[in-house]
Protein backbone atom coordinates (compact mmCIF):
# COMPACT_ATOMS: atom_id res chain seq x y z
CA UNK A 1 0.00 0.00 0.00
CA UNK A 2 1.24 3.50 -0.82
CA UNK A 3 0.37 6.17 1.58
CA UNK A 4 0.18 9.45 0.65
CA UNK A 5 0.33 11.99 4.14
CA UNK A 6 -0.56 15.51 3.70
CA UNK A 7 0.50 17.61 6.91
CA UNK A 8 2.85 14.92 7.00
CA UNK A 9 5.14 16.60 9.44
CA UNK A 10 2.44 17.99 12.07
CA UNK A 11 2.02 15.73 15.07
CA UNK A 12 -0.83 13.51 14.15
CA UNK A 13 0.76 13.57 10.26
CA UNK A 14 3.46 12.56 11.61
CA UNK A 15 2.80 9.86 13.83
CA UNK A 16 0.78 8.31 10.99
CA UNK A 17 3.40 8.15 8.92
CA UNK A 18 5.14 6.60 11.19
CA UNK A 19 2.91 3.58 11.58
CA UNK A 20 2.26 3.36 7.59
CA UNK A 21 5.67 2.66 7.13
CA UNK A 22 5.27 -0.59 7.69
CA UNK A 23 2.21 -1.19 5.21
CA UNK A 24 4.27 0.05 2.59
CA UNK A 25 6.21 3.31 0.61
CA UNK A 26 4.76 6.62 3.03
CA UNK A 27 5.24 9.91 1.25
CA UNK A 28 5.39 13.12 3.73
CA UNK A 29 4.24 16.22 2.69
CA UNK A 30 3.60 20.05 4.28
CA UNK A 31 4.11 23.26 3.89
CA UNK A 32 7.25 23.25 4.72
CA UNK A 33 8.33 20.35 4.16
CA UNK A 34 10.73 18.28 2.23
CA UNK A 35 7.63 17.41 -0.05
CA UNK A 36 6.10 20.92 -0.12
CA UNK A 37 2.39 21.55 -0.64
CA UNK A 38 -0.63 23.48 -0.05
CA UNK A 39 -4.49 22.49 0.51
CA UNK A 40 -5.56 25.88 -0.77
CA UNK A 41 -3.85 25.39 -4.07
CA UNK A 42 -5.57 22.64 -5.89
CA UNK A 43 -3.00 22.47 -9.16
CA UNK A 44 -0.15 21.73 -6.79
CA UNK A 45 -2.27 19.28 -4.72
CA UNK A 46 -3.35 17.40 -7.85
CA UNK A 47 0.37 16.95 -9.85
CA UNK A 48 1.44 15.71 -6.10
CA UNK A 49 -1.00 13.48 -5.91
CA UNK A 50 -0.60 12.22 -9.27
CA UNK A 51 2.84 12.43 -8.90
CA UNK A 52 2.58 10.06 -5.99
CA UNK A 53 0.34 8.08 -7.35
CA UNK A 54 -0.78 7.00 -3.69
CA UNK A 55 -3.18 4.21 -3.01
CA UNK A 56 -4.96 6.30 0.50
CA UNK A 57 -4.18 10.07 0.83
CA UNK A 58 -4.39 11.03 4.37
CA UNK A 59 -5.21 14.85 5.25
CA UNK A 60 -4.22 15.81 8.15
CA UNK A 61 -3.32 18.99 7.80
CA UNK A 62 -5.59 22.32 8.99
CA UNK A 63 -6.16 24.90 10.62
CA UNK A 64 -7.20 24.19 14.57
CA UNK A 65 -6.51 26.58 16.44
CA UNK A 66 -9.57 27.07 17.75
CA UNK A 67 -9.94 30.66 18.83
CA UNK A 68 -7.47 32.35 15.46
CA UNK A 69 -10.82 30.37 13.67
CA UNK A 70 -13.54 32.56 15.36
CA UNK A 71 -11.24 35.36 14.30
CA UNK A 72 -10.49 34.45 11.11
CA UNK A 73 -13.27 32.70 9.16
CA UNK A 74 -12.45 33.28 5.67
CA UNK A 75 -8.97 31.30 6.32
CA UNK A 76 -10.42 28.58 8.32
CA UNK A 77 -13.27 28.04 5.94
CA UNK A 78 -10.44 28.20 2.53
CA UNK A 79 -8.07 25.43 4.88
CA UNK A 80 -10.29 23.20 6.20
CA UNK A 81 -13.54 22.91 3.72
CA UNK A 82 -11.82 24.84 0.45
CA UNK A 83 -9.14 22.18 1.18
CA UNK A 84 -10.66 19.05 1.58
CA UNK A 85 -12.46 19.71 -1.95
CA UNK A 86 -9.53 20.23 -3.46
CA UNK A 87 -7.77 17.35 -1.96
CA UNK A 88 -10.99 14.99 -2.69
CA UNK A 89 -11.06 16.35 -6.45
CA UNK A 90 -7.12 15.62 -7.06
CA UNK A 91 -7.46 12.06 -5.40
CA UNK A 92 -9.42 10.85 -8.38
CA UNK A 93 -11.67 8.16 -6.20
CA UNK A 94 -8.58 7.11 -4.41
CA UNK A 95 -9.12 6.20 -0.73
CA UNK A 96 -8.78 9.21 1.82
CA UNK A 97 -8.28 9.05 5.67
CA UNK A 98 -9.59 12.21 7.45
CA UNK A 99 -9.05 13.70 10.74
CA UNK A 100 -12.01 15.16 12.55
CA UNK A 101 -12.82 16.42 16.23
CA UNK A 102 -15.57 16.06 18.97
CA UNK A 103 -15.83 19.89 18.77
CA UNK A 104 -18.64 19.31 15.93
CA UNK A 105 -21.05 18.49 18.77
CA UNK A 106 -21.91 21.45 21.19
CA UNK A 107 -20.78 19.59 24.59
CA UNK A 108 -24.15 19.25 26.17
CA UNK A 109 -24.52 15.75 26.78
CA UNK A 110 -21.20 13.78 25.47
CA UNK A 111 -18.97 11.41 25.30
CA UNK A 112 -20.45 11.35 21.78
CA UNK A 113 -20.78 7.91 19.93
CA UNK A 114 -20.43 8.01 15.67
CA UNK A 115 -24.56 8.02 15.58
CA UNK A 116 -24.84 11.92 17.71
CA UNK A 117 -26.36 14.40 15.64
CA UNK A 118 -23.37 17.40 15.37
CA UNK A 119 -23.82 20.44 16.02
CA UNK A 120 -21.07 22.94 16.26
CA UNK A 121 -21.06 25.85 18.54
CA UNK A 122 -18.00 27.17 17.58
CA UNK A 123 -16.33 28.03 14.10
CA UNK A 124 -13.93 25.29 14.22
CA UNK A 125 -16.32 22.71 14.62
CA UNK A 126 -18.79 23.74 12.01
CA UNK A 127 -15.52 23.79 9.30
CA UNK A 128 -14.29 20.15 10.44
CA UNK A 129 -18.20 19.13 10.13
CA UNK A 130 -18.54 20.50 6.38
CA UNK A 131 -15.13 18.56 5.66
CA UNK A 132 -16.52 15.34 6.89
CA UNK A 133 -19.88 15.91 4.98
CA UNK A 134 -18.48 16.62 1.69
CA UNK A 135 -15.84 13.79 1.81
CA UNK A 136 -18.81 11.42 3.18
CA UNK A 137 -20.82 12.61 -0.10
CA UNK A 138 -17.94 12.44 -2.33
CA UNK A 139 -16.08 9.81 -1.39
CA UNK A 140 -18.02 7.71 0.30
CA UNK A 141 -15.77 4.71 0.50
CA UNK A 142 -13.49 7.12 2.73
CA UNK A 143 -12.50 7.32 6.63
CA UNK A 144 -13.42 9.91 9.13
CA UNK A 145 -11.52 9.66 12.46
CA UNK A 146 -12.86 11.60 14.99
CA UNK A 147 -10.64 12.20 17.91
CA UNK A 148 -9.82 15.14 20.30
CA UNK A 149 -7.24 16.63 22.98
CA UNK A 150 -4.47 14.70 20.93
CA UNK A 151 -0.87 15.03 22.47
CA UNK A 152 2.65 13.71 22.56
CA UNK A 153 6.34 14.86 22.58
CA UNK A 154 7.92 16.11 21.03
CA UNK A 155 5.50 18.81 19.42
CA UNK A 156 5.15 22.72 19.97
CA UNK A 157 1.27 23.10 19.45
CA UNK A 158 -0.53 19.93 21.93
CA UNK A 159 -1.23 20.53 25.66
CA UNK A 160 1.31 17.73 27.35
CA UNK A 161 4.27 19.72 25.32
CA UNK A 162 2.95 23.24 26.15
CA UNK A 163 2.62 22.17 30.29
CA UNK A 164 5.83 20.88 30.27
CA UNK A 165 7.34 23.97 28.55
CA UNK A 166 5.43 26.19 31.23
CA UNK A 167 6.42 23.58 34.10
CA UNK A 168 9.97 23.59 33.46
CA UNK A 169 10.26 27.56 33.27
CA UNK A 170 8.12 27.59 37.04
CA UNK A 171 5.12 28.93 34.85
CA UNK A 172 1.86 28.51 35.70
CA UNK A 173 -1.02 26.77 33.71
CA UNK A 174 -4.79 27.80 33.61
CA UNK A 175 -6.54 24.80 33.00
CA UNK A 176 -10.31 24.75 32.48
CA UNK A 177 -12.10 22.46 35.51
CA UNK A 178 -15.26 22.57 33.19
CA UNK A 179 -14.36 21.16 30.02
CA UNK A 180 -14.45 17.49 29.73
CA UNK A 181 -13.12 15.38 26.70
CA UNK A 182 -10.89 12.14 25.89
CA UNK A 183 -7.12 13.14 25.89
CA UNK A 184 -5.72 10.71 22.96
CA UNK A 185 -1.95 9.77 22.90
CA UNK A 186 -1.10 10.41 19.16
CA UNK A 187 0.62 7.01 19.00
CA UNK A 188 -2.43 5.30 19.83
CA UNK A 189 -4.38 7.50 17.28
CA UNK A 190 -2.30 6.58 14.08
CA UNK A 191 -1.62 2.78 15.67
CA UNK A 192 -5.59 2.13 15.41
CA UNK A 193 -5.37 3.91 12.44
CA UNK A 194 -3.71 1.92 10.44
CA UNK A 195 -5.34 -1.08 11.62
CA UNK A 196 -8.81 0.90 10.26
CA UNK A 197 -6.96 1.55 7.15
CA UNK A 198 -5.50 -1.89 6.54
CA UNK A 199 -8.80 -3.62 7.25
CA UNK A 200 -10.85 -1.23 5.09
CA UNK A 201 -13.10 0.44 7.45
CA UNK A 202 -15.36 3.34 5.95
CA UNK A 203 -17.37 6.05 7.26
CA UNK A 204 -16.99 7.22 10.55
CA UNK A 205 -15.00 6.00 13.31
CA UNK A 206 -14.20 7.48 16.67
CA UNK A 207 -10.52 6.84 18.32
CA UNK A 208 -10.09 8.66 21.59
CA UNK A 209 -7.77 7.58 24.91
CA UNK A 210 -10.02 5.61 27.61
CA UNK A 211 -10.20 8.19 29.70
CA UNK A 212 -13.03 11.12 30.75
CA UNK A 213 -11.83 13.90 32.02
CA UNK A 214 -11.87 17.67 32.57
CA UNK A 215 -8.05 19.39 30.90
CA UNK A 216 -7.52 20.46 34.59
CA UNK A 217 -7.30 17.38 35.87
CA UNK A 218 -5.39 16.09 32.68
CA UNK A 219 -3.16 19.06 33.65
CA UNK A 220 -2.60 17.85 36.95
CA UNK A 221 -1.94 15.00 35.96
CA UNK A 222 0.93 15.74 33.82
CA UNK A 223 2.70 17.54 36.56
CA UNK A 224 2.75 14.60 38.55
CA UNK A 225 3.76 12.37 35.81
CA UNK A 226 6.72 14.58 35.31
CA UNK A 227 7.96 15.61 38.69
CA UNK A 228 6.57 18.99 38.88
CA UNK A 229 4.17 20.55 41.61
CA UNK A 230 0.59 20.65 41.10
CA UNK A 231 0.13 24.17 42.30
CA UNK A 232 1.19 25.40 38.79
CA UNK A 233 -2.12 23.98 37.39
CA UNK A 234 -4.34 26.36 37.87
CA UNK A 235 -7.89 25.75 37.91
CA UNK A 236 -10.20 27.38 36.03
CA UNK A 237 -13.73 28.11 34.81
CA UNK A 238 -14.31 28.28 31.02
CA UNK A 239 -16.02 32.07 32.26
CA UNK A 240 -12.81 33.00 33.79
CA UNK A 241 -10.88 32.35 30.54
CA UNK A 242 -12.79 34.35 28.13
CA UNK A 243 -11.91 32.47 25.55
CA UNK A 244 -12.71 33.94 21.70
CA UNK A 245 -14.32 30.63 20.65
CA UNK A 246 -17.21 28.85 22.82
CA UNK A 247 -16.08 25.36 23.81
CA UNK A 248 -17.92 22.41 24.47
CA UNK A 249 -17.85 21.55 28.00
CA UNK A 250 -19.21 17.92 27.90
CA UNK A 251 -17.00 16.35 24.51
CA UNK A 252 -15.50 13.22 24.56
CA UNK A 253 -16.26 10.33 22.06
CA UNK A 254 -17.22 7.19 22.78
CA UNK A 255 -14.98 3.77 21.70
CA UNK A 256 -17.18 0.91 21.25
CA UNK A 257 -17.47 1.56 17.30
CA UNK A 258 -13.89 1.07 16.63
CA UNK A 259 -13.54 -1.80 19.80
CA UNK A 260 -15.90 -3.67 18.37
CA UNK A 261 -14.75 -3.78 15.08
CA UNK A 262 -11.19 -4.25 15.34
CA UNK A 263 -12.15 -7.01 18.16
CA UNK A 264 -11.26 -7.43 21.86
CA UNK A 265 -7.94 -9.24 21.05
CA UNK A 266 -6.65 -7.12 18.80
CA UNK A 267 -7.47 -3.69 21.05
CA UNK A 268 -6.26 -5.96 24.24
CA UNK A 269 -2.83 -6.54 22.19
CA UNK A 270 -2.48 -3.58 21.39
CA UNK A 271 0.24 -1.49 23.63
CA UNK A 272 -0.20 1.88 22.38
CA UNK A 273 -4.29 1.68 23.46
CA UNK A 274 -4.06 2.26 26.79
CA UNK A 275 -5.48 5.02 29.35
CA UNK A 276 -3.71 8.84 29.99
CA UNK A 277 -1.68 7.54 33.06
CA UNK A 278 0.16 4.67 31.59
CA UNK A 279 0.42 6.66 28.26
CA UNK A 280 2.23 9.88 30.03
CA UNK A 281 4.59 7.16 31.72
CA UNK A 282 5.35 5.65 28.55
CA UNK A 283 5.70 8.98 27.12
CA UNK A 284 8.19 10.21 30.10
CA UNK A 285 10.46 7.10 29.15
CA UNK A 286 11.14 8.07 25.83
CA UNK A 287 11.80 11.53 26.58
CA UNK A 288 14.53 9.87 28.97
CA UNK A 289 16.09 7.35 27.16
CA UNK A 290 15.25 8.24 23.44
CA UNK A 291 17.98 10.12 21.26
CA UNK A 292 15.05 11.94 19.22
CA UNK A 293 13.95 13.52 22.49
CA UNK A 294 17.30 14.65 23.64
CA UNK A 295 16.03 18.24 23.24
CA UNK A 296 13.41 17.85 25.84
CA UNK A 297 15.54 15.88 28.50
CA UNK A 298 16.04 18.86 30.58
CA UNK A 299 12.76 19.18 31.10
CA UNK A 300 12.65 15.36 33.14
CA UNK A 301 15.45 15.40 35.55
Amino acid sequence: MKTLVIGGTGLVGSRCADVFEKYGLVTRASRHGKVPVDITEEHKIVHLVETVNPDVVILAAAFTNVDACEDNNDLAWKMNVDGMRKVITASRGRRIVYFSTDYVFDGVSGPYDESATPNPINWYGRTKLQAENLLLERAPDSLVIRTTNVYDLPDEKNFLSRCITCFSRGESVQCPRDQYASPTWARMLSAVTGELVNRGASGIYNVVGDDYMSRYDFGVMIARTFGYPESLVVSKSTEDLDQTAERPLRGGLKTGKVKSFLGDEVVRDMYTWVSTQPALERIKKDVALDERFKDWENLVE
